[in-house]
Parts: structure tokens; C-alpha cells; sequence
């Protein structure tokens, strides 16, 4: 495995594909309808990965006092032709030892409602204390509503050129500004609102990536809101081709 900065070279979250012939440079600005359908298409099919690490939050309780969660975390991630489907699976100390919760979710790429299952069913869920919903690792937001058929507006995010989206969930309780890069094809950045506010409740940053090959994904991700900063560090990642076999443990 090579590891570098994301300002060497971009994938997101959630898993991708780095191909030369898929990289492009444009030499217009396309639609925006177009390029969130660009946006959309870049996943590798039939392809897999395995992603183990940790994850740690430090939140403000008060002034110069902090409290700190952490949990090992795994996701395993399978691209199919018709839906991503992923296992999130957080491993913590709680009050009688270690315990455990785990997610299944299926993201079809038709954009169906995203499908989230909780087989480990704890009274006090703990993944939402990180400011992490199990379906950000599929990419359920590249699904909601395009809100602005004209969006054209360009940002630089770690130095990368990058498109802002503007999407709303089928509720319109929510929307999101998803920053992604025109080169590459990929959200290096995004902003969850509330129907009602202008200032984000939570922003995800990916910070660097892992790659071997053609595939590759993200490695460390920062994800911020009002007081509190998650940071996710898989330091054992492995991708793989479908055809070439699934490993036994992937949705375990």
C-alpha cells in the first residue's frame, strides 16, 4: 500500500477507483445535472473493500473540559451493479465489557431511498454521538434532489479545483454542499444544513488516502461540528475485484 496526501492525488470516502482513462480535465463547465451524473457514475462496480481503524471524537463539555469517545471501527463496502451495500460495525468498552453495534445499508444507484438495518440493537446507540450516520460511508447524499439546475460555482479545496453542489433530502428538512473535484470526479468535502440555517451542523473533510493499484480510498476523515471533531483513521485497508473473490469476514 502507497499512502499520500490528498493534495498528491484525490479519491473519496465511502471507496474509488483512480484510472487514467477516467481522469479528465474540463475545459468547460458542464451542466450541473451532468455533472452530478458523472458524480454518481464514478463508482467502481463489482469491486469491494475492507476497512478497519479507529474512530475518536473529542467533544467540548465546558470551558477547557473535554470528553473523549473512541471505538474501533469496520466497514466493508460491496459496489454491485444496481447498489453499494455496506457493514458498519463499532467495538467499544461499555459498562459490562466490550460491546458492539452493527449497520447494513444498501444504496441503490437508481436513487431509491437508502435502506439502513441495525442488527445489534444497543438501547443507547452510540454511532450518532460521533456525528456519523451509517449511510455517509455510501454516499446517500450524492442521491437527494439537485436544488439549483445552474449551480456553477468553483472552490479550491487542498488545492483541487473543485464543483459546489447544493442537494436537499426527499423531506427537504435537510441539504447538503457537496465540493467535488472537477478533475477527478469525487467530493472532497461536504456540509450537512438544516432546512432553516445558513452555517452547517457538521462538515466532512477526507484528509488523505490509501491506494494499491487502481483502487484505492479514503483513509483518514474529519468530520467537525458545533463543539466536537470526529476523526476516522482505517489503518488496515484492502480492496479488492469481485471476480476475484470476497473475503469471508467482509460484512462480519
Amino acid at each position: 500500500m502507497k499512502k499520500s496526501h490528498i493534495t498528491l492525488f484525490v479519491l473519496f470516502l465511502f471507496i474509488s477507483v483512480v484510472c487514467t482513462a477516467r481522469n479528465y480535465k474540463q475545459k468547460a463547465i458542464k451542466p450541473a445535472p451532468l455533472f452530478l451524473k458523472n458524480l454518481r457514475a464514478s463508482r467502481p462496480l463489482n469491486t469491494w473493500a475492507d476497512m478497519k481503524g479507529d474512530i475518536i471524537q473529542k467533544r467540548r463539555i465546558k470551558d477547557r473540559e473535554y470528553k473523549i469517545l473512541k471505538s474501533k471501527i469496520k466497514v466493508g463496502i460491496l459496489f454491485t451493479k444496481i447498489q453499494a451495500v455496506a457493514m458498519i460495525k463499532l467495538t467499544y468498552t461499555g459498562p459490562d465489557g466490550t460491546e458492539s453495534e452493527k449497520y447494513k445499508v444498501g444504496q441503490p444507484y437508481d436513487g431509491s431511498p437508502s435502506t439502513v438495518l441495525t442488527e445489534d440493537f444497543q438501547e443507547n446507540s452510540v454511532i450518532g454521538d460521533y456525528g456519523i450516520s451509517p449511510d455517509d460511508f455510501t454516499m446517500t447524499f450524492l442521491y437527494w434532489k439537485l436544488l439549483d439546475l445552474k449551480q456553477n460555482r468553483t472552490v479550491s479545496v487542498k488545492g483541487l479545483k473543485c464543483r459546489v453542489l447544493t442537494l436537499a433530502n426527499s423531506e427537504k428538512t435537510e441539504y447538503v454542499k457537496i465540493f467535488a473535484s472537477i478533475e477527478y470526479r469525487y467530493p472532497l468535502k461536504v456540509e450537512w444544513f438544516k432546512a432553516e440555517d445558513e452555517k452547517p451542523y457538521r462538515t466532512m473533510v477526507i484528509e488523505s488516502f490509501t491506494r494499491d493499484g487502481e483502487l484505492g480510498g479514503p483513509d483518514k476523515i474529519i468530520v467537525t461540528g458545533p463543539g466536537w471533531k470526529t476523526k476516522i483513521d482505517f489503518e488496515n485497508v484492502k480492496f479488492g475485484y469481485r471476480k476475484k473473490g470476497i473475503p469471508k469476514d467482509l460484512f462480519k
